[in-house]
């Protein structure tokens, strides 16, 4: 699931809202990537 948006770095425009906005980057599992999804669709409904 989250190979498509893997990438080795972020573009120019990306890393400097990352560097204003984004106070912490975590990594997750597959798993934990599915169960969100499945979470954020189920309250949608």
């Amino acid at each position: 699931m989250a190979d498509g948006i893997s990438v080795k770095t972020p573009g120019e425009l990306s890393f400097k809202y990352i560097k204003e906005y984004v106070d912490e980057i975590i990594t997750v599992s597959e798993d934990e990537i599915s169960y969100a999804n499945f979470a954020l669709m189920e309250r949608e409904s």
